[in-house]
């Protein structure tokens, strides 16, 4: 730490003065003071955080896909367009166009 023996230094002049028997006694509180303020530990503090999470349309908007998209498949499994089987085993296809606003 820079500096650390001239930090030491002061605290041991105050120390010296604190107990120097020819000092006046406010001279001697003034010391003992100066000591107990800036050796003192420090305070605890309080730290508040508050943490958001908001979704983004996007979010909204894969959700509201994936709901649509269900929907169609129980519709034609009911209507008997397709059975269960034949939509758990078919193959998911991606539109990687992505239409950023």
């Amino acid at each position: 730490i820079m500096n650390a023996d001239i930090l030491q230094a002061a605290i041991n002049k105050q120390y010296a003065i604190m107990n120097n028997d020819d000092a006046s006694f406010k001279v001697q509180s003034d010391a003992a003071t100066s000591l107990m303020v800036n050796l003192r530990p420090p305070e605890a503090k309080e730290v508040k955080l508050e943490i958001k999470v908001e979704q983004h349309s996007y979010i909204d908007d894969l959700r509201a896909s994936a709901n649509a998209f269900a929907s169609k498949q129980i519709e034609k499994i009911v209507e008997g367009v397709v059975t269960v089987e034949e939509v758990v085993q078919s193959d998911l296809i991606i539109d990687n166009d992505i239409d950023e606003d």
